[in-house]
């Protein structure tokens, strides 16, 4: 384009002779003054063939230089670069007028632009605190609010690969939570049917033994706890897996004092029997009922 130009302003000029350099820069003053840009450049940059060291012709051609600098920095949407270079501008002396202006233009619209991008990435690091304090729904309605702001739409666009990265991360972690959640029912629903279960197997065993005398009555009730601590054991075994440490932790403590508990109610309720045939029949009694409940316990408090 810049050749173009100059062949088309050295074409006005032929037959000029000596007074190409003076028409050169009597057209690139003019389309100077009518903001055309480009086409006094090439009108100076023909001058400065003719007359090298001129100093007008140079100062002039590397002011345009610089003001189209600027004009491609703005495009490329460079605010800093764009700033930089206008600054540099706005200090030569005896600056054109509307060259001033065009100047002060691209500076407001750099500053403002360079300003948005400042706010647009403060808010990028809120959400990047946000997910870091797993604060996802607040996260999301961030990012929301940045992709609806149309006024800042160019800001948000030089951040779209963090937002969008952000936005991923977090997508996935609520995703590995639902599937979580939708695990843990699952869990949950399962030892939900395996107490069921229990029940009609301990019903059952409870129906069809003969349980005439003492011994049969303790081997029935024997079979009947050894089910349920079976089952405790399971249900225990599922929560190491799905509690998180802490949670499993203080679970832990809680199991061991219900087990002192369990050990010295099935005592003290089959000390009436102390010493007869049926003090074990309730010692195991006891076992069996406390074992239940703690199961129902476990299944409905800890697993979530």
């Amino acid at each position: 384009m810049k050749r173009l130009a100059v062949f088309l302003a050295a074409g006005l000029l032929v037959g000029c002779g000596d007074g190409t350099y003076d028409k050169a820069m009597e057209q690139g003053k003019l389309a100077l003054a009518d903001g055309q840009y480009e086409k006094a450049m090439a009108s100076f940059e023909l001058a400065l063939k003719e007359k090298p060291g001129d100093k007008e012709a140079k100062a002039s051609y590397e002011e345009l230089s610089l003001l189209n600098k600027v004009k491609g920095y703005m495009g490329e949407k460079k605010w800093e670069d764009a700033l930089a270079s206008a600054k540099q501008l706005q200090g030569e002396k005896d600056l054109p007028v509307n060259v001033k202006k065009a100047v002060e233009e691209y500076m407001k619209t750099a500053e403002t632009n360079q300003k948005q991008q400042a706010d647009v990435a403060a808010q990028v690091e809120k959400l990047k605190s946000l997910q870091a304090q797993k604060q996802y729904t607040e996260a999301l309605a961030l990012i929301s609010s940045l992709r609806q702001n149309a006024a800042m739409g160019d800001a948000v666009a030089a951040f779209t690969s963090q937002i969008d990265g952000v936005e991923t991360a977090i997508n996935q972690e609520l995703s590995k939570q639902q599937e979580a959640e939708q695990q843990a029912a699952s869990l949950k629903n399962t030892y939900n049917q395996k107490l069921t279960e229990v029940e009609r197997s301990v019903t059952t065993l409870t129906n069809n033994a003969p349980n005439r005398t003492t011994v049969e009555i303790k081997e029935t009730v024997s079979a009947a706890w050894q089910k349920w601590d079976a089952l405790l054991n399971d249900i225990y075994g599922a929560l190491k897996k799905q509690l998180p440490a802490n949670e499993m932790e203080q679970l832990r403590g809680e199991q061991r004092d219900w087990i002192k508990y369990r050990d010295a109610t099935a005592k003290q309720e089959s000390a009436e029997f102390e010493g007869g045939t049926f003090e074990g029949v309730q010692y195991l009694s006891t076992l069996e009922r406390l074992t239940r409940e703690r199961c129902y316990r476990l299944v409905e408090l800890y697993m979530k």
